[in-house]
């Protein structure tokens, strides 16, 4: 997530700003950025669909697939996204009757109302870790 920060849009002569917050329960990286984009949200949910530029002339910027937001599954079921004026979770093991789509919840999000931002930041994303998630691989966190 760190890598994302060194790419977001900031207001001129803005300083960038992050804060990380470690909990046994959580944790949530908070950032001063300008806020999404709806095409940011949209990469979010896509894979090959950043809103990276691909050119060799951007080449200060880190990744460029649109799969890396996709590791922080690795530690949280359901990842909370504020980001004004965008708010939102995916959940990992969400299921739609009907349709048999292992993964669905990686690129499908769910709205959330406002009110949840627990921070005053203007992004915000919250990572509850996951049940599976090991003692070890917390501790490396």
């Amino acid at each position: 997530y760190l890598q994302n920060f060194a790419d977001n849009n900031y207001g001129p002569g803005q300083q960038r700003r992050v804060r990380f917050i470690l909990t046994g329960s959580e944790l949530v990286a908070l950032n001063n950025e300008l806020g999404f984009s709806e095409e940011n949200v949209r990469a979010l949910c896509g894979v090959n669909a950043s809103t990276k530029p691909q050119e060799a002339a951007s080449k200060e910027k880190i990744g460029c697939k649109g799969i890396g937001f996709k590791a922080v599954f690795a530690v949280s079921d359901t990842p909370t996204i504020h980001s004004h004026p965008w708010h939102f979770h995916f959940d990992k093991k969400l299921q739609v009757s009907g349709v048999k789509l292992p993964g669905l919840g990686f690129i499908y999000p769910t709205a959330l109302p406002a009110e949840t931002q627990e921070h005053d930041w203007q992004t915000e994303l919250r990572l509850p870790f996951s049940p599976d998630l090991t003692e070890k691989n917390r501790e490396l966190l």
